[in-house]
């Protein structure tokens, strides 16, 4: 196995644990004569330090054996797990954050999935059929409009109030309509607008050309 296949075969690892800090812990303090010395530090996510073109940074407040991660792995570490603190210490990291996807992009996708597939093909439905039940209602408000006058002049109810009550009633479905759409659109939009904004990569900002980072994250 090449040492690329080995570190990400940790990574995922370290990611799928559950109680992914202990755990983290528990491998390093397993094998103190690997990590006991600064001389032959390892990466805490990989658990290796000979990668080539690639040193061991000290991005937060850990200390000894466990202060040591490389960039690569961390930044993987990060984007897998949408966390932007050291799950040890809890320092705040400094990133550089890029959109995945532009928005038409991100409206493929996820227009795509078959799950939302699914739920948009229901609200469409939806607003198709309450559009057709309000512009039936507001289609024999209006037509019937004299036909309630006749009956309210003979009822002994006057044509102001008549009209009053017709035109209240359709104020009350135009009400009720744009309600209803409104609702299945933030149905829609919210979802995938949050999915776009979490849907980033991210990469450390470094400080420092030395060995030891002055790494942090902005919200």
């Amino acid at each position: 196995m090449s040492v690329i296949e080995s570190k990400k075969s940790s990574i995922s690892v370290s990611l799928d644990s559950k109680e992914s800090k202990a755990a983290l812990l528990n491998c390093l303090e397993k094998n103190p004569s690997s990590v006991s010395s600064s001389n032959f530090s390892v990466c805490r996510i990989c658990h290796a330090n000979n990668v080539p073109g690639e040193n061991l940074i000290s991005p937060c407040r850990c200390k000894g054996s466990l202060a040591y991660v490389h960039l690569s792995c961390l930044e993987t570490w990060i984007n897998e797990s949408f966390r932007l603190t050291c799950e040890l210490c809890g320092y705040r990291y400094r990133s550089i954050q890029t959109r995945r996807y532009t928005v038409c992009e991100s409206l493929k996708i996820w227009l795509l999935h078959p799950r939302n597939k699914v739920h948009m093909q229901a609200d469409v439905v939806i607003a198709l059929l309450l559009t057709l039940v309000t512009i039936g209602l507001a289609t024999v408000c209006f037509i019937g409009m004299e036909y309630f006058i006749i009956e309210g002049n003979q009822a002994g109810v006057s044509k102001k109030w008549i009209k009053a009550s017709i035109y209240m009633f359709l104020a009350l479905v135009l009400a009720g309509y744009v309600s209803s759409m409104y609702l299945l659109f933030k149905n829609q939009f919210v979802p995938w607008y949050n999915w776009w904004k979490a849907t980033v990569d991210v990469r450390l900002a470094q400080t420092s050309s030395n060995t030891r980072q002055n790494i942090e994250f902005v919200t």
